[in-house]
Parts: C-alpha cells; sequence; structure tokens
C-alpha cells in the first residue's frame, strides 16, 4: 500500500475546486498529521510554527502577492509532496 499524501483533501468529490489553496474551506478533516493511532507527535509544533512564521511575514509584508497568474505555475511532480517547484512573489505594489 503507498499512501499519496499530495492527494490528501483534494477529492474533487468531496471539495468545490480542490486544487485551489482555500484555508478557510469548511468541513474539511485534514490528514496531513495523520489520524488516530499514527497522528503526528509533533503536530501541534509544526502549526505553531506554521502559525507564527505566516503571520510574520504577513505582518512584514502586507503587499506581498504572487508575481505571476496562478495557472503559469509548475507544480512538482511528486507522489509525497504537493507544491510548486517555484513561488515567485511580489513585495509592493
Amino acid at each position: 500500500m503507498l499512501v499519496v499524501l499530495s492527494a490528501a483533501n483534494r477529492d474533487p468529490r468531496a471539495f468545490p475546486d480542490p486544487d485551489r489553496l482555500d484555508i478557510q474551506r469548511p468541513g474539511i478533516t485534514h490528514l496531513s498529521f495523520g489520524h488516530g493511532a499514527h497522528y503526528c507527535l509533533g503536530a501541534m509544533l509544526a502549526r505553531l510554527e506554521g502559525r507564527i512564521a505566516i503571520s510574520a511575514l504577513i505582518r512584514r509584508f502586507p503587499d506581498m502577492r504572487l508575481a505571476v497568474h496562478p495557472d503559469r505555475l509548475e507544480w512538482r511532480s511528486s507522489l509525497t509532496i504537493r507544491g510548486p517547484v517555484r513561488l515567485p512573489v511580489r513585495f509592493g505594489a
């Protein structure tokens, strides 16, 4: 059996527009840190680190925007990690 983490929470039968990042998507149960007996021991720390880092980034660069149209992003071809190859951003107007 192979668990394909990059497919987690992206089922088009369960989520409208599953490929769009929506941090406020309602009714989602995340699989990112596992489940049950296999739940990640570091999940709380990872969430806290993410919250701190993203908040600091937004405070420091409130005008940060994606520098290209989202359709132009190139996505990694991987079974284990979902993310762009590069994430070009623009700081300011």
